[in-house]
């Protein structure tokens, strides 16, 4: 296993000539160090910061959704890497607007770029993951690398947050296996703040 970008993966199962998902790419820093690994990338990322892609990524300016959703909510905080689909009640970010982005799903993703697996799915989409997650076929992918936002009052099991992982970990029993899962504390934030799963990795048994 190595770690890009904070976000860690199992390089030795990856064919070169397959593909990632990034989802979240505002910066294209995991993408651009994921090249070494795989040729093919593409990103999905709605943010409207975003003007520069990198030469050979793939890039949709979307949000990724679970169901056939054209367009959804999309809120604009304080911190540009902090937009997402979701305004929890609590936020240490402010709110400062709302606008209307469009949409896309796994299978329009694969049936557009003729994939049939992904040698893996990186999630940073700012608690969007946790329905995701919760709801997609696994068997898309061989990996899944992901950042949690319980830090952000985003767990739809919020206080109890314990109970959406035990869900999590009962479905991908037997079929994809824990690398990965730990909670710990980011540098970024004041002791105590910044308590969250920041890179947890699943692997296809």
């Amino acid at each position: 296993m190595i770690t890009l970008h904070e976000h860690t993966i199992e390089e030795s199962i990856i064919d070169k000539k397959g593909w990632v998902l990034d989802l979240g790419c505002i910066n294209f820093g995991f993408s651009l160090a994921m090249k070494e690994y795989c040729d093919n990338i593409i990103c999905i990322d709605p943010n409207p910061t975003i003007v520069n892609i990198p030469l050979g990524i793939h890039y949709e300016k979307a949000a990724i959704v679970i169901d056939d959703k054209s367009e959804v909510d999309y809120f604009i905080y304080s911190d540009i890497q902090s937009y997402s689909l979701l305004n929890p009640k609590q936020d240490w970010c402010s709110l400062e607007r709302v606008e209307k982005i469009k949409c896309l799903n796994f299978k329009s993703i694969m049936n557009k770029y003729g994939i049939e697996k992904f040698e893996l799915i990186k999630f940073d989409i700012e608690g969007s993951e946790y329905e995701i997650l919760s709801q997609m076929d696994w068997s898309i992918t061989k990996q899944v690398s992901v950042e949690f936002h319980d830090f952000r009052f985003m767990n739809p099991h919020y206080p109890n947050n314990e109970l959406y992982y035990e869900s999590l970990l009962e479905k991908l029993n037997g079929k994809f296996k824990v690398m990965q899962h730990k909670k710990t504390d980011h540098p970024g934030f004041p002791l105590g703040y910044g308590s969250n799963y920041w890179d947890s990795l699943f692997v296809e048994i």
